[in-house]
């Protein structure tokens, strides 16, 4: 069927599209959709590609009969930037109908960015915990008549708002009602004023410039370059790369609060934290302190719902909503030739931050 909308009897947007069928619809949705989704695979494809041709060494200088004077040494290494909020997971169904596995982030068919993927493997953001992926917040101001620019940087920080303590104060009685006279200016008349305290908002600021760099190196032999189809190994390293990087958000905090000194789990110090019960998440780790399968197949430690990671050896309980971890949006991967046997190495490093506001929200289990 002729698609193309009459020139003597133009169509509106809704005119043009009933004209269509529904499977040629369909099928354009599909291609822009994989036409997204390969973006980031074939920018990493292009990338290795360009790092096994690049050349070691550049010509420098050349004579009159045109040969190089001089040859200088230059890396073979070649890098780009990914972001991780614009970048797409391979499918989890290739094009042959083959099912690949990738992050447990989403049914068959269903696309998703690299961010998702990042929070969907971690076990603190199951737990509660927030995992922010963004940018350095900034801000450019001209200076001057050349040009030139300062660069303010903008707070941004988690901040949790606890409740404010009531303190009972004395004051008059009416119809067995106290309360407290206030006068204009704001003062208390009565016996005792309201005890004065700090505001209860704890606040952990991201601050790029603290940030824990976190890096991985694939080395890929030949063998195995030629054994695998390029598109498969290129959406396996992004696949391996979004399962590693909720790990590596994982440890970040989770070292964090291994360094803090933290008190030993207790009911009554859940009690005097003012939190509810079913906040409580407990993280096992690798030694498996206080973990207990219950007869209903339920992990718990000390009583509280857990889950295993394998990033610390501890065992934290916590009200992980009132923690995160900031992950930088833009991750950087080189891919490196190695030698002349035409293996590669892809190396991506990311910058993460740990946000714990209040460390008293968090406990250990001996």
């Amino acid at each position: 069927m002729d698609t193309a909308a009459p020139a003597s009897n133009p169509a509106s947007a809704d005119q043009f599209r009933n004209m269509v069928t529904e499977a040629q619809w369909r099928n354009m949705l599909a291609d822009q959709q994989v036409e997204r989704d390969a973006n980031l695979a074939l920018s990493l494809r292009k990338l290795i590609g360009d790092a096994d041709v690049a050349q070691s060494y550049a010509p420098h200088g050349f004579s009159a009969d045109g040969e190089p004077r001089h040859m200088i040494a230059q890396p073979t290494v070649r890098s780009m930037v990914a972001s991780l909020t614009t970048s797409y997971l391979p499918g989890l169904i290739g094009k042959d109908g083959r099912v690949v596995r990738a992050p447990n982030v989403a049914p068959a068919g269903v696309t998703l960015n690299m961010a998702a993927g990042l929070v969907s493997g971690s076990r603190i953001a199951r737990a509660g915990a927030r995992v922010i992926v963004a940018s350095p917040a900034v801000e450019l101001h001209p200076v001057g008549y050349s040009g030139g620019v300062v660069v303010e940087r903008i707070p941004v920080a988690l901040r949790n708002i606890e409740a404010a303590a009531f303190a009972t104060v004395a004051g008059g009685d009416l119809d067995g009602l106290t309360f407290a006279t206030v006068d204009k200016d704001g003062t208390s008349s009565d016996d005792a004023d309201a005890p004065a305290m700090s505001l209860p908002v704890f606040c952990a600021e991201i601050d790029w410039r603290t940030s824990i760099s976190k890096g991985v190196r694939f080395e890929i032999p030949r063998s195995e370059r030629r054994r695998i189809d390029p598109d498969q190994l290129c959406s396996e390293i992004l696949t391996s790369l979004s399962l590693g990087l909720s790990r590596a958000a994982d440890d970040v905090l989770l070292s964090a609060l291994g360094a803090a000194n933290l008190a030993p789990f207790t009911v009554a110090n859940v009690a005097a934290a003012g939190l509810h019960f079913d906040e409580l998440r407990a993280l096992i780790g690798t030694a498996g302190i206080g973990a207990v399968i219950g007869q209903d197949g339920v992990l718990r430690a000390a009583g509280v719902l857990g889950e295993l990671t394998g990033d610390s050896a501890s065992t934290f309980i916590g009200a992980w909503n009132r923690a995160g971890v900031a992950v930088n949006d833009e991750i950087t991967i080189y891919a490196e030739r190695l030698g002349k046997a035409d293996g590669m190495a892809v190396t991506a490093w990311a910058s993460m931050l740990s946000l714990v506001p209040d460390t008293n929200k968090f406990w250990t289990v001996a």
